[in-house]
């Protein structure tokens, strides 16, 4: 990040679900993004599950979460007057966002060769599941195909039941991250050339990196069956319950002398006595042997017990949270993972921070916006247009 002026980026997002990760990421490195809602509002804003209590009441909380440290304008970009306006904003800006299909912004006459001949610094990228170009850019997907395209579900679930796919909205968050990433490196060379880059990002390509499933076919000839949370090789390695809910074990072979504890732990069990036990090999081989007796094991303590305890002899163990239990935990706490939005005491909640530090710092975000609290700003103090063009704009539904 050294060296990169994020805070004085403008980035436009145009909201769409695939992108609106990678938009709320440039907002936490500090850049100004402006999120582009239709005139009726994002339809992010009526996912569920809607929030029943506080300042957010009748809120999104995925929008709450999404949206977080941005502006808001609206703009109908169906139509002439939307799309004129758009590329205006288009010649003040660093960075477009854009998750729609393959082809849409053509159509609008807004596709990135337009905008950049009158911005040649502008970066644009498009997030999409399959990519702007090859035999699939213009399929459609859910989370569910994106996910299952991705090469992932085959081996999420356990062995004797169906494939499982991901909670939440995975492909945004994934495809949104490398797109987030790409940005940053474009804003480099940009700083050398002056020249803007087009950012082609596919979920599908994203997904498929983030296993080494298609090295171990293609070098190995070898497919990796569906283990649960059972990890390949450390043993134990998966999620066990205890007396108020789960803990997941993580003793592999390159964390020297953890089976060793383990077993000290247990109060060295005669049936892992032999030598043969100390060859990792050998124990994931007979891991149901093992599963049975650290499963009966767990039973005997609560999550927390078994989390400090492990801590204190270096074997890795983390509890299951439920998400008020994530929030309220002593680390996260402490590290700053959970902060209150800053800039509108009325909306004031908490939202989860980014997992990383800027400069030294997590930044603090403002709350949701409303749909368009942005239009007078940037309408009127950046385009220059006078009230009776905003009025006229609004009687036809452009803003």
């Amino acid at each position: 990040m050294a060296g990169l002026t994020i805070g004085t980026l403008r980035v436009l997002e145009i909201a769409h679900p695939n992108v609106m990760y990678c938009g709320r990421l440039l907002a936490e490195f500090g850049a100004e993004v402006v999120l582009v809602e239709p005139p009726a509002g994002d339809v992010s804003r009526h996912e569920m599950p809607i929030i029943h209590h506080g300042p957010l009441h009748g809120q999104s909380a995925s929008a709450a979460y999404f949206h977080v440290g941005k502006h808001s304008i609206t703009l109908d970009l169906r139509q002439a007057d939307g799309q004129s306006l758009f590329r205006q904003l288009a010649q003040h800006a660093d960075v477009i966002l854009d998750g729609t299909i393959p082809g849409q912004l053509v159509a609008w006459q807004l596709d990135y060769g337009t905008l950049q001949s009158d911005n040649p610094g502008l970066i644009q990228a498009a997030v999409t599941p399959f990519g702007q170009s090859g035999p699939r850019s213009e399929w459609l997907a859910t989370e569910l195909v994106n996910f299952a395209m991705g090469g992932l579900m085959a081996v999420s679930g356990s062995a004797a039941g169906p494939p499982t796919g991901a909670p939440g909205p995975h492909g945004a968050i994934i495809g949104g991250a490398h797109a987030a990433f790409a940005i940053l490196t474009a804003l480099r060379v940009k700083q050398r050339t002056g020249h803007g880059q087009f950012i082609d990002v596919s979920i599908q390509a994203c997904f498929a990196a983030q296993e080494n499933l298609i090295s171990a076919y293609t070098g190995e000839g070898r497919s990796t069956p569906r283990l649960g949370s059972q990890h390949r090789v450390a043993t134990p390695g998966r999620v066990y319950a205890c007396q108020d809910g789960w803990v997941h074990f993580f003793v592999s072979p390159a964390q020297q002398g953890a089976w060793d504890r383990l077993m000290e732990w247990m109060g060295n069990p005669p049936a892992f006595a032999g030598t043969e036990w100390a060859d990792a090999r050998y124990r994931r081989r007979h891991a149901e042997e093992i599963d049975a007796a650290v499963s009966k094991w767990t039973g005997n303590f609560t999550k927390q017990v078994l989390y400090k305890e492990a801590q204190r002899r270096k074997i890795p163990c983390a509890p299951v949270n439920t998400l008020n239990e994530y929030l309220q935990d002593e680390q996260v706490r402490a590290r700053g993972f959970v902060a209150k939005t800053v800039g509108n005491p009325l909306l004031e909640y908490d939202y989860l921070t980014s997992p990383w530090m800027v400069d030294g710092n997590r930044r603090s975000l403002a709350p949701l916006p409303e749909s368009g609290e942005y239009n007078e700003h940037l309408y009127h103090e950046t385009l220059g247009l006078s009230v009776a063009d905003l009025d006229r704009l609004r009687a036809l539904a452009v803003i």
